[in-house]
Parts: C-alpha cells; structure tokens; sequence
C-alpha cells in the first residue's frame, strides 16, 4: 500500500508557501517566536498570501 499526504503548502502559491524562510513560513516562525503578536502576525499572513496571489495572477504563476 502507498500513502501520499498533502498539506497546506499543497494547496497555496508557491510565492506564499513553498519557499523556506519566506512566506508563510517565515510569518509562522514569528508567531512562534511571540505567541502575544498574533493580530499582528494573522494580517502579515493575509497580506503576503494576496501579494502572492495577485504575482501568480499576473505572471501567470511564476513568481517563486
């Protein structure tokens, strides 16, 4: 039997995240790092997941 497993990065722009240290990644390290900055940390993820969308969109999807 084979198993295969998806997780979130499958399912989001590359841009956003697939690259280490950058993206969601880096933004989830922070909350990490301060728990308490979590308002903060939730409108960085929301703006970084729309730039990304908005690159792929536009270059049609080569923005990693």
């Amino acid at each position: 039997m084979k198993t295969v497993r998806f997780d979130l990065s499958d399912l989001l722009p590359p841009a956003f995240g697939a690259k280490e240290r950058a993206g969601m990644w880096r933004t989830l390290q922070r909350y990490l790092q301060d728990p308490a900055a979590i308002n903060s940390i939730t409108r960085e993820l929301e703006k970084a997941a729309f730039s990304a969308r908005e690159c792929e969109k536009a270059t049609g999807g080569d923005c990693t």
